[in-house]
């Protein structure tokens, strides 16, 4: 009788056994896939940063062609109201403002 309810008991305890590996191996599994989605994200998050930054860096308005006709209806009007000089003694040299003076 002993002999028969130590193999039970043993059956159980190696089932019990592998139930823990198995959950073992499953947790570092998804901790696996956590890690890899977290890199991902990293790299599209450091990508995406990239793209506006180099998009920000390349961006003119001054050459824009909205804000050029804009500019030019703006001037058009200023001059029509000012006189046709206005504006001449404006200098788009920003590091010396006097230029154009």
């Amino acid at each position: 009788m002993y002999e028969y309810y130590m193999i039970k008991e043993k059956d159980l305890y190696q089932k019990e056994l592998n139930d823990e590996d198995t959950d073992k191996i499953e947790e570092a599994k998804i901790l696996a896939d956590e890690d890899w989605a977290d890199q991902m994200e990293a790299e599209e998050a450091a990508k995406a940063e990239e793209a506006a930054k180099a998009k920000e860096e390349s961006y003119d308005p001054t050459k824009d062609p909205a804000n050029i006709k804009w500019m030019e209806e703006e001037m058009a009007k200023s001059k029509s109201v000012f006189g046709d000089d206005f504006g001449d003694d404006i200098s788009l040299n920003f590091d010396d403002p006097d230029e154009g003076k």
